[in-house]
């Protein structure tokens, strides 16, 4: 019987190929988006991590609830004690990313580096693929270097040649045996090239203060994350007490290491995923339309063979074949259309965890066979219970007339059409939202002059270099080489020209106040500059002077801070000529005399505020890693080659890394905002364009099935604007009636998107109102063909219509 139905549904489907091919079009746009956006959100959100017991692994912060940062990096001395005193965890290790120059043959560049305890591996539940682990007696100070390559750099620098184990490279200068080749599943941090043994000094290794380490640990078998919280935080609070100098108003949080790796990405995937659920709801809505319409033509049919002897059953049954055999054509469809869409949607992706595993699996085929069974029941079964109630006798006599729609199945294909609309006007509020929130941060002064502004990363190493006097000559001779190149006007440079939440930063002491108590205390990021940046970068100078050639490394140490940290701390006096310095009151840090005060940026995001921030100049306190940052009137990219020849005349071995306007940063820097908002706005004008389509289906039908009224009408004297407004007036009161459920299912919706909106609220009236008189408008507009045609109706053809 099962056999049957699907045979005699491909006949009937076969007859007519418009219908089919339209319903099919109309399913496959809402499965092959779920398909493309549920590929994404299953890889970077619902897979486990690929390391053994998974769910074991955790993230361990210092919850530092002085600066409002639960997820804080923490010191060695303070990740030893969490090792050493903890009874839930099998390991616990600690480790860094950092980025050194690759030297020797070739041209030389920059790699990323994790730099981890000798235990990091085993704590990952990890072995490498070729050579051997780091030895415990290796990860001290002074020993000999050894390192293992990352699977993907030992794939591109050796062609996946074991034989690398044993060999030899150059970073910063110290040459590394090669010990080990890490395995391709790995990437935690991410895209690690080399890993070598944390080994941190004896400074560090009893610095509480200092703090510098992420932490990450496996649990003990049965150990719940609330019974290791409960045990971490009992910690915390004992090296409160033993050490209040220190580690006053400092936590442990735990966090699953899934979550931690997932990050922001989760909550504008399951936005995407809502949205394009949302679609599937209404492509299915608009194709169950199209299947009433063709139902109640074949009433007739349906209704001759119920006469001889069908079941009710029976017909729904056949009719449900119908419309799951559609809707599985669309499901194939869909994935055609899904491979396509998500080779586009990987390519306008910002980074995302694990994003190059993404891709159209047999989990996301078997769903996509679920959805389109699923929405093929959905399709067919409203249109197959409203057309098969009909008393059969009352069809059989009505002749031709039983062709027509009744009142329940016009009411029913209104109804799916006001839901189209309300969704539709749900999915346009969201993207209005984000379009409206994306301008407002475009419209965000970032407090410096960006366009014509290049930056270049440099990172000097080796024996050179070792010295403070011998880094500071090395960047004053850069930078009088590259004032002198054709074009550039100005030229500076930084340790952070934009400084991520958790930078190198500093408590601090001024001079003749009394002492800070330790949970009061307030973190300001310490940034090093050249003479000549802030001229560069066009931040003005507000009070006192900027750093010149009189500040040397034999002069005073001198200091200038931002707006807001002048507010802040001298609300009612000026800075400049005061002193203060890094760390507490007993702190063997220099005191430091303020000099200037210069105006805010926004360093830590358009979107975030900006924090107290103080710089030294690079003559007194040099770095080895500086920003470059040049200015120019054309174009910045033309500079490139001259600045590159700039560094190598000075020193051929330096890697010139990260290249990149200042345009393009802050551009980047709003690249997920932008991702979400280029989405969403291509699945609400879907969406509308399938409502647009329910809203002309529905009234064109309408109209045609009025014909003959509208003739009497015209015949009687009626106006054709009058047959014009009373066509147009059933498509606007489907669309006002969806538009009003929609802005209230909006304005309850939209509120789980605060988190990723900026300068406008999750009830924004603009939005709701613009959109909803979108809605209404275009719909009205849909309306317009079948309304002229009505009001054009010849009225003695219309009499005699049947």
């Amino acid at each position: 019987m099962f056999w049957k139905d699907i045979r005699f549904a491909l006949r009937i489907l076969r007859r007519t190929p418009g219908y089919t091919l339209l319903a099919a079009l109309v399913v496959a746009v809402g499965i092959g988006s779920t398909a493309s956006i549920f590929s994404v959100l299953k890889t970077v959100v619902l897979e486990p991590l690929p390391y053994p017991s998974t769910d074991r692994l955790i993230t361990v912060w210092l919850d530092n609830r002085i600066q409002g940062w639960p997820e804080d990096i923490t010191s060695f001395p303070n990740y030893a004690d969490w090792r050493d005193r903890n009874q839930v965890f099998e390991q616990l290790a600690a480790y860094r990313t950092r980025s050194y120059n690759l030297t020797g043959d070739g041209e030389p560049r920059r790699v990323r580096a994790g730099a981890v305890t000798h235990d990091f591996f085993q704590t990952m539940g990890v072995q490498p693929l070729y050579g051997r682990d780091f030895k415990p007696e290796e990860d001290v100070d002074g020993a000999e270097a050894v390192v293992i390559l990352g699977h993907s750099f030992w794939q591109s620098a050796w062609g996946g040649d074991p034989a690398a184990v044993g060999q030899k490279i150059t970073l910063q200068g110290e040459v590394c045996q090669i010990v080990g080749v890490a395995p391709a599943e790995l990437n935690f941090p991410a895209d690690v090239e080399v890993w070598h043994p944390l080994a941190p000094s004896e400074g560090l290794r009893n610095a509480r203060g200092a703090l510098w380490l992420p932490v990450v640990g496996r649990l003990k078998p049965g150990v719940t994350l609330a019974q290791a919280q409960a045990e971490m935080s009992r910690i915390a609070a004992n090296l409160e007490q033993e050490y209040p100098d220190t580690n006053e108003g400092y936590g442990i949080n735990l966090k699953p290491l899934h979550d931690h790796v997932v990050g922001e990405a989760r909550p504008g995937l399951w936005l995407m995923m809502a949205a394009v659920g949302l679609l599937l709801v209404i492509a299915c809505a608009n194709a169950a339309g199209l299947a009433l319409v063709r139902a109640v033509g074949r009433r007739r049919e349906l209704t001759i063979r119920t006469a001889l002897g069908a079941s009710r059953a029976r017909v729904i049954r056949q009719l449900l074949a119908e419309s799951v055999l559609l809707a599985l054509a669309g499901g194939v469809l869909g994935i055609v259309l899904a491979h396509a869409a998500l080779a586009a949607l990987l390519g306008l992706a910002p980074e995302l965890p694990r994003l190059s595993q993404v891709s159209i699996d047999w989990v996301v085929l078997l769903a996509a066979v679920g959805v389109a069974v699923l929405s093929g029941v959905l399709i067919g079964l409203a249109p197959a219970l409203e057309v098969t109630r009909t008393d059969p006798s009352r069809v059989l006599t009505d002749g031709g007339r039983g062709q027509s729609m009744g009142v329940g199945g016009r009411r029913l294909r209104q109804v799916l059409v006001v839901a189209e609309v309300a969704l539709c006007l749900v999915l346009l509020v969201g993207s209005g939202l984000l379009i409206r929130s994306l301008l407002e941060l475009r419209r965000v002064d970032p407090g410096l002059e960006v366009d014509g502004l290049l930056t270049l990363n440099l990172a000097t190493s080796g024996p050179r270099y070792q010295e403070g006097p011998q880094r500071s000559a090395f960047y004053a001779q850069l930078l009088e080489r590259v004032r002198a190149v054709p074009g550039v006007t100005e030229a500076g440079a930084t340790s952070a020209l934009f400084i991520p939440l958790l930078t190198n930063s500093a408590t601090f002491t001024i001079e003749g106040r009394p002492p800070v108590p330790q949970s009061e205390r307030v973190e300001v990021p310490i940034d090093i500059v050249t003479e000549g940046f802030f001229e560069t970068v066009r931040v003005p100078l507000l009070a006192g002077r900027l750093f010149d050639g009189t500040d040397t490394e034999e002069s005073p140490r001198v200091v200038l801070i931002n707006q807001t940290m002048a507010r802040r701390f001298w609300p009612d006096g000026d800075p400049v000529g005061d002193r203060f310095k890094y760390g507490g009151p007993d702190s063997d840090s220099p005191w430091m005399r303020i000099v200037g005060v210069v105006a805010d940026v926004k360093r830590s995001g358009l979107d975030r505020p900006v924090r107290p921030s103080t710089f030294v100049p690079h003559s007194q306190v040099a770095r080895g890693f500086m920003t470059l940052v040049v200015r120019t009137p054309g174009d910045p990219q033309a500079l490139i080659p001259a600045l590159r020849s700039a560094v190598w005349e000075l020193d051929p071995e330096l890697p010139v890394f990260s290249v990149s306007t200042v345009r393009e940063q802050l551009d980047d820097s709003l690249a997920q905002r932008r991702f979400l908002m280029t989405l969403l706005t291509i699945f609400s004008g879907l969406a509308l364009l399938l409502a647009l389509v329910g809203v002309y289906g529905v009234v064109s039908y309408s109209a045609s099935q009025r014909t003959r009224e509208m003739g009497v009408r015209l015949a009687l004297g009626a106006k054709r604007g009058q047959v014009l407004r009373l066509v147009l007036g059933e498509g606007f009161r489907l669309a006002a009636i969806g538009a009003v459920l929609g802005l209230a299912g909006a304005f309850a919706v939209t509120r789980f998107m605060e988190s990723l909106l900026f300068g406008v609220g999750a009830a924004d009236p603009v939005s709701l109102l613009a959109v909803g008189l979108l809605v209404v408008g275009t719909s009205i507009a849909a309306c317009c063909f079948p309304a002229l045609r009505a009001a054009r109706v010849d009225p003695a053809s219309a009499l005699r219509y049947e």
